[in-house]
């Protein structure tokens, strides 16, 4: 059976409507296909920076992002909301890879530009 592995971050974007900094949960792969019901809430978003004095890829990385959005109304997922992505997770087969999760949280010879929020795993 199939296993896809990706990562859940958390990422400061200023939100282009309300010109608020928001900590929203992004999600990470080996590709820009999410296997699952987890496709059905993702969206990929533009890089912008944060402040005009800071380089480019400092911001993003050169990879796509692709944000958790909420199903009900449509606005990037917060960390704060993470509870909500969590249940969705659980709910529909996903598993939250602690071992690993811990392993890239200790160990401080990973950089990750992106603060890791936790590790998930779909088997299809």
């Amino acid at each position: 059976m199939p296993v896809q592995v990706n990562t859940i971050h958390q990422q400061t974007i200023l939100e282009p409507f309300t010109k608020e900094y928001k900590n929203i949960l992004i999600i990470k792969g080996t590709n820009t296909t999410i296997e699952g019901p987890l496709q059905a809430i993702v969206k990929q978003i533009p890089h912008s920076k944060l402040s005009e004095f800071e380089p480019y890829e400092n911001s993003w990385g050169k990879c796509n992002t692709l944000a958790i959005i909420n199903q009900s109304d449509k606005h990037y997922l917060t960390i704060d909301e993470f509870p909500e992505l969590l249940s969705f997770l659980l709910s529909n087969g996903y598993e939250v890879d602690t071992s690993i999760s811990k392993m890239l949280l200790q160990n401080t010879k990973v950089q990750m530009k992106q603060k890791l929020v936790c590790v998930i795993k779909y088997t299809w």
